[in-house]
């Protein structure tokens, strides 16, 4: 989970349903660095000083602070994204597995893409 969210400043909401949960979570660093628009179900703000993996729950209030929102999927059948723009027509310069070394190519899952703008994405490969 080491900097899923890094950089994400755009962000305001994520969604959990039903068995969310970061049990088996070992490592998870900077999680949330530079998400400072994001805030939880229950009014959690981004606080800089809380960017590990621990507030990836369910915002519970004061007493179980988080940054999720709590979406059931009986609430809406579908899954989807919203407000998501084109930014850029970027190439990519160089792949990235998670755990930060560079590869030559995108592998089967989660990777994490430098592009020629400058950005730096994460991309999923089927």
């Amino acid at each position: 989970m080491d900097s899923m969210f890094y950089g994400c400043s755009a962000l305001t909401t994520i969604n959990a349903g039903d068995g969310w949960n970061t049990e088996k979570v070992e490592d998870g660093e900077g999680v949330f660095d530079g998400c400072t628009n994001l805030v939880g179900g229950q009014g959690t703000a981004y606080d800089e000083s809380h960017t590990d993996y621990t507030y990836a729950r369910i915002d519970g209030g004061a007493e179980a602070p988080g940054y999720f929102t709590y979406k059931s999927l009986a609430d809406d059948e579908t899954t989807k994204v919203e407000n998501a723009e084109h930014i850029t027509d970027a190439a990519p310069t160089a792949y990235y597995s998670l755990s930060g070394r560079q590869v030559t190519s995108a592998a089967k899952g989660l990777n994490i893409v430098r592009m020629t703008d400058g950005t730096v994405r994460k991309v999923v490969t089927k």
